[in-house]
This record gives structure tokens, sequence and C-alpha cells, in this order.
């Protein structure tokens, strides 16, 4: 809004103008209401203006000088700009690519001197509360209030002291050539002044190639035109606070670029002649020396939450870039550490890396990240075992095993990870305390030896140690084992899915804020062709069934609605069937006030356990149809048959109305099958 007045339009025009504009935004973020007054005279071509923003708290004048007929380049134009407590946020539009969050206050004088297609800036910008965030490290850091000098075509940096979020400080040195503030050229180099500071503070939303949070002294440094940068950081370790560094699995690191290091846009859409600089491309080389306060986590399987964890000393070369591959070079030492073992996917059980004088841990790159070597040996001790099952099972004589029968002992189960990193080799052992029956007597020990040279039978014998914290029943032949391991299996499955049950209907019923929801969770393993006549022995389980269902109230309590299904999964490759559901719906309605007459409609699908594919019908037969039933309690059988005594003592009203009606159930029904 505001006037113009415009003289001789045709010939020697002349115009006038006094304007405001309102809300003026400028990448996203307003600028406020700014004021402008300007005359420009068409006979010599002078443009001169006056204005500045209506923030009295982060305020900005302006000054305007040019002129658009002097084609001899005699006369300097210049946008002289006074800044007084304004924002530093607008620099992010130039500086995005390396740093975000700027923030802070800036008073002094800027002079911006267009030429031609030249545009140079100078001036010199005092810096007051000023902070930014790094965005290969994600730290943030505050600058120490000072001066910064603007020349024609370079930002001098020298001597800027930046300090973490605990007061540690690093030095700045160099700067950066520019063009009108395009076409950067980097030239900066950071030393730590304090023994230690933050230098890194990254998760895997920011970098999916390696993160974590780190403290160390150290230096870094950037290089090279803003299309070809290359940034150099060398760190050592601090001796006094833990540092973490996590390699996730590499599965989910081979899509390609992080975040940091993608071209970062602001505000609306510019033009090729208006973007900054053009196209980034940066290449990193991080130098990490690690101390045993370093914490190097290696996730082998994030689904699961397998993870290596482990503290010692190496060196490691962290190579990568916008489009160059991830390289690591290196080896880590692990002085101490545990491996965070899951078996089927649930149950976690630590595994403690040894140490000491005659380990040899460590995990060693040479190049490809996912490519690394491993060796780590880890115990992981289960408590109070019982060797009953081992006695009646393993051991020949009679003697030694009622001996063994009668003992609980601890028992170390050693893995020894060797190989490659995400696809290790692991080797279990037993080891039993010093002074253990298993070293004294020579007919266990040696049946005990003869165990552990069995591959099969020791996979078997640790996976119960782990999980269940007992030994199984040893099984020489083939098609004896099987079936016990299957029981076994379901026993655990059993136990597993009870808790399970129990803890998602704590949380379910902490969303829904209503009790009378219920939910429940089972499952089972088993095997879907039993019977099989080609088959050699009773088989391994082959198939996994999860059965889940939730019961909702109706009509005040009056009827009970129970919705859910199981899914069935084969285990093998050779079972030549898909992922399955199998529905179950169930309408359940009282038919009195005290409940003990009900009526249940239900439509439910089964699998056909013991034939499985080879009967001639399908193999998921449905069942549908209505029962009915009347319950009724008792404490005894002749209650049942001539109902309760008459007492002689009279039963107040009250008493009788609040004592349970007792019920047990008697049921008939009618239901169709096909």
């Amino acid at each position: 809004t505001g006037k113009a007045l415009i003289e001789n339009p045709t010939g020697k025009m002349f115009i006038d103008a006094d304007m405001r504009a309102n809300a003026i935004e400028l990448d996203n973020d307003s600028l406020g209401d700014i004021v402008v007054k300007g005359r420009y005279d068409n006979v010599n071509g002078m443009l001169s203006a006056q204005g500045s923003n209506l923030d009295p708290e982060h305020h900005i004048d302006f000054d305007v000088a040019m002129n658009f007929k002097d084609t001899a380049n005699r006369f300097q134009d210049k946008i002289a700009l006074r800044p007084t407590n304004f924002q530093l946020k607008y620099l992010e539009r130039f500086l995005g690519t390396l740093v975000t969050d700027i923030h802070g206050y800036t008073t002094g004088n800027v002079n911006i001197m267009p030429e031609g297609g030249n545009l140079d800036i100078e001036g010199k910008l005092q810096l007051r509360e000023a902070a930014v965030k790094v965005l290969f490290t994600q730290v943030n850091y505050t600058i120490q209030d000072t001066e910064i000098e603007l020349k024609k075509d370079f930002l001098n940096l020298d001597g800027i002291v930046i300090k973490d979020r605990l007061g540690n400080s690093g030095r700045i040195s160099g700067g950066i050539k520019h063009q009108g503030f395009q076409n950067m050229d980097f030239d900066v180099a950071i030393q730590t002044v304090s023994p230690q500071m933050e230098l890194l503070n990254t998760t895997y939303r920011d970098n999916q190639q390696f993160y974590g949070h780190a403290w160390g002294s150290g230096s870094f440094v950037l290089l090279g035109p803003q299309y070809d940068m290359n940034m150099f950081i060398r760190m050592k370790a601090s001796e006094t606070d833990t540092s973490t560094i996590t390699l996730p699995p590499a599965q989910t690191r081979a899509s390609g670029l992080t975040s940091f290091m993608v071209e970062k846009k602001y505000g609306r859409e510019m033009s090729n002649t208006e973007k900054r600089g053009g196209e980034t491309n940066i290449t990193y080389e991080v130098n990490l020396t690690a101390t045993p306060k370093v914490l190097v986590e290696l996730i082998m399987d994030e689904t699961t939450g397998d993870v290596i964890r482990g503290r010692g000393n190496g060196n490691l070369i962290i190579t990568s870039g916008t489009i160059a591959p991830l390289r690591l070079s290196g080896r880590f030492n692990i002085e101490e550490g545990d491996y965070n073992f899951t078996f089927q996917s649930v149950f976690k059980r630590p595994f403690v890396v040894r140490s000491g004088m005659n380990t040899n841990n460590y995990i060693e790159w040479n190049g490809d990240p996912y490519d690394a070597n491993i060796n780590l040996e880890a115990t992981y001790t289960a408590e109070n075992v019982s060797f009953s099952p081992l006695a009646s099972s393993l051991i020949v004589d009679a003697e030694a095993a009622r001996t063994l029968q009668r003992v609980r002992d601890n028992v170390n189960v050693v893995a020894k990870i060797t190989g490659k990193l995400f696809t290790p080799k692991l080797d279990f052992r037993l080891e039993f305390p010093n002074n253990s029956i298993i070293y004294t007597q020579p007919s266990i020990s040696f049946a005990i030896e003869q165990l552990q040279r069995n591959n099969t039978e020791m996979t078997k014998q640790v996976a119960f140690l782990v999980v269940s914290n007992s030994f199984a029943p040893y099984e020489s032949t083939q098609s004896l084992q099987r079936p016990i391991e299957e029981l076994a299996y379901n026993t655990i499955s059993g136990v597993l899915f009870n808790e399970i049950n129990k803890q998602l209907n704590q949380i379910f019923s902490r969303v829904l804020r209503n009790n009378n929801f219920t939910l429940n969770f089972s499952g089972s393993l088993y095997n879907r062709n039993l019977l099989d006549p080609n088959a050699k022995g009773i088989r391994l389980f082959n198939q996994a069934s999860s059965t889940l269902s939730v019961g909702a109230p109706l009509f005040n309590g009056r009827a009970i609605l129970t919705v859910g299904g199981s899914f069935d999964i084969p285990l093998e490759s050779n079972v030549q069937q898909t992922f399955q559901i199998l529905p179950d719906v169930q309408l359940e309605v009282l038919l009195n006030t005290t409940g003990s007459l009900r009526a249940t409609f239900f439509y439910r699908q089964n699998i056909d356990y013991l034939n499985g594919f080879n009967s001639g019908g399908s193999n998921q037969p449905r069942r549908y149809g209505a029962s009915l039933s009347y319950n009724k309690e008792f404490d005894s059988f002749s209650e049942f048959i001539f109902g309760k005594r008459k007492t002689t003592q009279p039963v107040s009203r009250q008493a009788t109305d609040s004592s349970r009606q007792k019920q047990t159930p008697t049921t008939s029904g009618i239901q169709q099958k096909n």
C-alpha cells in the first residue's frame, strides 16, 4: 500500500513513491512490515531509496543508490544495510549445506555492491548469542560474541571461539571464499582447545551408516569448492567420558545417501541463477582413535535385537561421501563387553565377552564395512542347573547316574564367534566350576565330552540352557530325539505365549482405558503331517501357529462378541504351503438374568493336523453352528442331584441376595461341519 507520483511518463519520467509492504517473508520466515521511500529519475537513470522494517526489537535500515544508465561503470551502485540486533537465521540460505538451526543476532554495517554480473559484499558485523548445529555431527555449538569481517570476496572466520553445551571450547581458523555468497570455496579448520569436547551426537535417523555420541579431542578440516568438498576429521576419544559408536546391520545401510549429504532447500524453489552454489558434494574421512571409554555397538539383527557391545582400543578410518561408498578400515580390540543374544526372537540372554591375557577378541575391517572379520569369545552362565535330565539318558554307569541326578551346579555356555561379522560361525562348548563332579568322575567326564562332540546335540543343549536354564534329555538316535525336542519347543512356546498374553492385555487396557475388553494371544509348534506313511520316523515340527482374539461385551454385558483368528506359517522350505489366516468368530448371548442359560453362535476354520494335505478334501475344515448351555455350580455330587438341603436357621434376605448362585455346565447343541 502507499502512494506514487509519476510525472511525464512518456518523456522525461520522474517517479516519487512512499510505500508500505505488509507481512513480508523471506524463506518462509516473516520480516514483518517494511516501509520504503524512493525516487527514480529516468533522465539520468538514478534510483535512490531509503527504508526499514517496523520491528523495533530486530531492526534493519537500508539505503539504495543505483544508476541504471551508467554503462561506463563510473558510478558505484550500492545497497547499504544497517542491522540492529537482527536475526542471523536468514544466513541459513547460504550456509544450509553445512550448518542448520542458526540462531543469534547481529549489529553492524554491510555494503552490497552489484556490478554487472558480480556481487561484492563488504562490512563488519558484531555477533551476539550466536549458535549453530553442524549437520554432519548434529552437535550444537554456541559462538562466543565477536566481530567478523566481510571482505570483498572472503568471509574471515579466524579466531572465532565455539563452545559445546558443557562449555568446552574449540577455535576456528581460515575462512570462505565466495562470489556474492555463491560458488563458495572452503578453507576452514576447527581445533579443540579444551581437553575434550562434544564431537558427535547422531542417531540412526541422521546417518544410517554409523551413528553415536562421542567426546574427545581433535580437529575438523573442510577444504575445497562447494561442488567438491573434502572433510577430514581426526578425533581421539575421551579418557574420562563414555563415547558410543553404533554400526547397524548391513541390509539397512546399503540403500545409499545419508540425510546430511543431500542439499537442503529453503523457501520457494529458486531458479538456476539463484541457486546457492549449485550441487553439493562432500567426501569425508573420519580417523578415530578409540580408548577403553569407547563403547562400540554392532547390531547383528535389528529385528531380534542381537547386539555385540564392546569396549577396547584401536584405530578406525571411516570414509564415505555423497556419491562415494562407505569404506571402513582398522581393527578394534575388545577388552570387555557382552553379546546380547536373542533366541527365537524372544529370550534375551547376555553373553559376557571374555577378558584377560589369553583372549584375542577383535573386529577387523579391510574396506568393505559389511565384510568385516570377527573373533570373539563370550560366556553365558546358567545358574543352579539340574543335571537330572542327563543322568537318566546320557550316563551308562548306574552309580554315576544316581550321583549326577542329585547335582545342581552352574554351567558356563561358551560361544566362539568367528568368520564374517554379519554371517558368523558360532561354536559352543560347556564349562563347569573347577570343583565340579564333571571333572572328578571319569565316567561322567567322558560322557559330557562325547556330548560336546555331537554338534546337533550340543546345539540342543545350549538352546535349553540359554532359554530354560536346564539340560534336555540326551537322545543318541535321530528318530527318538525329534519328538522329545518337539515337545520341548512346544512347552517353551506355551510359557512364552502366556507371558506375551499377560503383557498384551496390560497394554491393551492402558490404551483403551476399558478393562471390559480382553485380548488373548497363544501359539504352538507342530508337525502338520504327523502320520505321513512316507516319513522316516516321526519328524520334527514344520509348522507354527499363533492365535489372536479380542473380546468385547455388548448390550450391557448381555452378549459377548469374540473376533479373532489363527495365523499358520510353514517353517520348512520343502513345505508347499503359504501363510494362512484362519478366522474365528463367536457370539455368546446370556438368556436369563443370572447368565446360567446361554446361547452360542460360532464360525471357525481349522487346519487338519493329522492328514495335512494328503486328505481328499480341503485342509481347512469349516465349522459353524449354535449351542445351548446351562451352568450350575455345586459343592458335592448329591447337591447336584438333589439340590441344597434347607437349613433350620433363618437366612436373612440380605445374605440371600449377596450369596453367589452356583452353577455347572451341561450343554446340548447343534452344529454343522463340512
